[in-house]
């Protein structure tokens, strides 16, 4: 992880409010650290966060709509709790390093099969 773990153990909620956003790291850092999410709903967010599973998606700049959802998750911290249950499962199984590593490793040797048959 690129971040101090000791900062995710502080948060209830991780925001990703972003107007633009590719494959956020530090969304799926909070997720792997059982923190329910809250993000915009645009670009690589909508794959790494599953809306009512491992967290709530928003509309880029909408302020009310990312309110209301802070608010939907603070007054019931349980379902916060199974979201951040279900993101630690989600980002262990689909974005763990080693999983990177392997995708990377598949890719080259798929590559080098093209170029040398």
């Amino acid at each position: 992880m690129t971040h101090d773990v000791h900062l995710y153990q502080d948060l209830d909620i991780y925001l990703q409010p972003s107007l633009s956003e590719g494959s956020s790291m530090t969304t799926v850092e909070a997720m792997a650290m059982g923190l329910p999410v809250i993000a915009s709903r645009t670009g690589g967010l909508a794959e790494v966060v599953i809306d009512g599973e491992t967290g709530l998606l928003v509309p880029p700049n909408d302020p009310q709509a990312l309110a209301e959802a802070i608010l939907t998750l603070l007054h019931d911290p349980q379902r916060a709790q199974a979201m951040g249950h279900q993101g630690q499962i989600r980002a262990r199984a689909f974005f763990s390093g080693r999983l990177y590593i392997e995708k990377i490793a598949a890719f080259y040797q798929d590559m080098a099969r093209q170029i040398v048959p």
